[in-house]
Parts: structure tokens; sequence; C-alpha cells
């Protein structure tokens, strides 16, 4: 565990935190196309791309298609899923605005407890092949000095592992994780984690998993989830941004056109 609180100071662990982290791509959304490799922190790239004699024309064309195009990298369509071009299309797809989160996502923090087993497992597994052996000194008869004992770790199956270690235990460190991913500026008292985790262990017993990890959630939150923006900002028919108006998320970036 100190390894671990170590580790997600530098990146997530858990499925849910690492979509919201600087590591994922908006493209693991499954609604963008990104058209170049150029690289995104390049502006002359932006600037010879959005300079070329088409772009108008491919701006047009992307809007006739329902996609908007992504300011900071042109070169990669994002799916306006509130536009009638794009609900024509998930329309085909039996699915609309409105329920596309529903028929074609699922909440990744419901993984994230099986990612976890299948991470320490492979840990495991992976020190047993490297370290088969272990030592430890045990107490001779005379109680008087101690000798050395070896015996041989033991690797272990998905079965074996899963029946070795219940859903308590699970939580318990989903817990602790979830706490250090949350990148508070102070420490969680051991006792509130205590609470937590007994509180989460009473709900799955009563109701099951789900209903514990969406627990566990409400506990610790993203930073980032807690500084994103405004939902209502997301909502299908939500007020267009005009042309010349301040973000009011970014007080530095003044928007240059309605669609991009």
């Amino acid at each position: 565990m100190p390894f671990f609180e170590k580790a997600t100071k530098v990146s997530p662990i858990t499925g849910a935190s690492i979509l919201c982290s600087s590591y994922c791509s908006v493209a693991t959304s499954g609604l963008s196309i990104t058209l170049d490799k150029l690289d995104f922190s390049k502006d002359g790239d932006k600037a010879t791309f959005m300079n070329s004699n088409i772009f108008d024309f491919y701006r047009q064309a992307a809007l006739a298609h329902g996609f908007m195009i992504n300011r900071n990298a042109p070169w990669q369509l994002v799916a306006n899923i509130d536009s009638d071009a794009m609900a024509t299309y998930m329309a085909a797809r039996a699915t609309s605005r409105e329920e596309l989160w529903n028929t074609h996502y699922y909440r990744a923090q419901y993984n994230d407890i099986e990612q976890l087993q299948v991470l320490f497992l492979t840990m495991w597994n992976a020190f047993v092949s490297r370290n088969p052996y272990s030592t430890r000194r045990e107490p001779t008869c005379d109680g008087k000095s101690t000798r050395p004992m070896t015996t041989r770790r033991r690797s272990y199956r998905a079965l074996e592992f899963s029946e070795k270690f219940d859903n308590a235990f699970w939580i318990n460190l989903y817990c602790k994780v979830k706490s250090y991913e949350c990148q508070l500026q102070s420490p969680i008292p051991s006792s509130t984690l205590s609470i937590i985790a007994k509180n989460a262990i009473r709900l799955e017993k009563s109701l099951d998993i789900v209903a514990a990890i969406d627990y566990i959630n409400d506990q610790f939150v993203d930073k980032i989830l807690s500084e994103r923006l405004s939902p209502e900002k997301f909502f299908p028919r939500a007020k267009p941004t005009e042309k010349g108006q301040a973000s009011q998320y970014q007080s530095n970036v003044i928007i240059e056109t309605s669609d991009y």
C-alpha cells in the first residue's frame, strides 16, 4: 500500500480515475476521429492546417455531418451529439442524444474492483516467478536462538485468488486506493476510511457490490471531476457559445467561431 500511495501521485490506478486523467485521450470515448498524426502541442502545425485552401470546405463538411472541430487540434473531429445530422446516425443505431449514455456506455467504476483483482494477481504471480523462495528465521527448540527456514512461494489462479480474498477485503482495499487517487491536500484519517469501508461492506451485503462502489465513489471524488465544467453545458439543446464570447470556464479563451 505504501507503493500505491506513491504511485497514484504520478498516475491513477483504477479505470474510472484513468479516464478522468491527462493520460486519457478524448478518442477513448469513441466520439472522435483523428485524421492526422500531427503534434497537438505545436501551434505551427495547427496554423498550417487551418490556413490551407480547403479548410473552410472541411469545416462546412464536418458541420453537415454532425461533427465539431477541435480547435486545439483541428485535424480531430468530435461528434456533436446535439446536432440533427448526428441524431439521424444515432436513430439508425437504435439510440438518441438522451439515451446514448445508456445504450452504448457503462460506468467505468463498476469494473474497478475486478481490475484491481487482476492487477494484484498479476503482480503477485510476477513476483513469485522472480522470487520463488522465501527465507525467514524461526526460533529453535531451545528458544535461545533462531534458524533460517526456506519455503516456496505459491502462485495463484484467478479462481483460487477470488476464493482466498472476499468482497470485504477488496472493498477495504478499493477505499484506500480511491483515497490516494483523489489527491486531497491532507490525507483522510484512518478512522474515517474505516467507517467508509464498513458502510460500503454493509451496502454490499444488503444490496450488491454496485451499491458499494457507488457509495465509495461518492466519498472520493477525483480532483478533475470536482473542477469539471458545469453539467448544464453538455445538456441537449444547450445554448451555443457565440463568436467573440469569453469562455466562463477559462478566462484566457475567446471564442473565435461558434462551431469549433
